[in-house]
């Protein structure tokens, strides 16, 4: 009789190196399609597996980075918030699912948020008679609500400084009356973006000078002088009102600007 088998020893996963872990998760969990058809306008996700989350921390958090960190997220703003939009890609690979979108992103934590470094970014403008249909609201108020909209999503993802694409367009429903400016202003919070696209309706002037403020590495001090409103990095001694530092209301952040310096106590 044949003495019993011992058992295999367990492969050593964690002993590889973490660029060859990374590219083996890549293959298990779920990722967004490199290339998608113009005609499908969105994002296009393969579906996977995420039960490696559970294996413990370490696995957990090197899964995470490579959900949030190697996929591209699209996000619809309007003035009545903002939604995540996705589709998934059917089993037969022919086809894709009807869009989805999560209405908020308050659904994911503001950690994972943060890991995401590719954004597409959407941002709608509709003019006043479909406003008042949908929102109850027109003229000016319907601006400054989509400002606080995109000021509430700058600063959800303007302290990350892994952002390497981030692509907005701008959609505008007022014929011969562009609000661009105003209503993407609070993207100039947003520094060290390795790449930027403004485009829809938007001057190639205006384009030019938001992206060149996204990218630049460098805050300029004149920038906060001229805008008291702008977001401005911590290591100047300032910090962003958040849900930490209550400084005003939310409630009434349209009224003063989502985006004030506080100096630090």
């Amino acid at each position: 009789m044949e003495p019993p088998t011992p058992p295999e020893k367990p492969f050593p996963f964690l002993r590889l190196p973490l660029e060859l872990r990374q590219h083996i998760y890549s293959f298990v969990l779920p990722a967004s399609l490199p290339h998608v058809p113009k005609a499908l306008n969105g994002v296009i996700w393969r579906r996977g597996h995420t039960a490696l989350l559970l294996t413990n921390r370490q696995i957990s958090e090197e899964c995470l980075d490579v959900i949030y960190g190697s996929n591209v997220f699209m996000v619809d703003i309007a003035y009545g918030g903002m939604t995540l939009r996705y589709r998934w890609q059917l089993e037969s690979g022919l086809a894709v699912a009807p869009s989805r979108a999560y209405s908020s992103l308050e659904r994911f934590a503001r950690a994972n948020v943060r890991r995401i470094r590719r954004w597409i970014v959407n941002v709608e403008h509709v003019d006043s008679y479909l406003g008042m249909i949908k929102y109850n609201c027109a003229g000016r108020g319907l601006t400054d609500g989509l400002r606080m909209q995109v000021g509430i999503f700058v600063s959800i993802i303007a302290l990350s400084t892994n952002i390497v694409d981030l692509r907005i367009q701008y959609i505008d429903g007022n014929e011969g009356r562009s609000v661009a400016e105003t209503v993407l202003e609070p993207f100039c919070g947003i520094w060290v973006v390795r790449k930027a696209t403004v485009g829809g309706a938007v001057t190639p002037e205006f384009a030019a000078l938001l992206e060149g403020k996204m990218t630049s590495s460098v805050v300029s001090r004149s920038l906060l002088r001229s805008r008291p409103e702008a977001v401005v990095p911590p290591s100047l001694g300032f910090r962003l009102m958040s849900e930490e530092n209550p400084i005003i209301h939310p409630a009434n952040r349209a009224l003063h600007g989502l985006y004030t310096m506080v100096p630090e106590p």
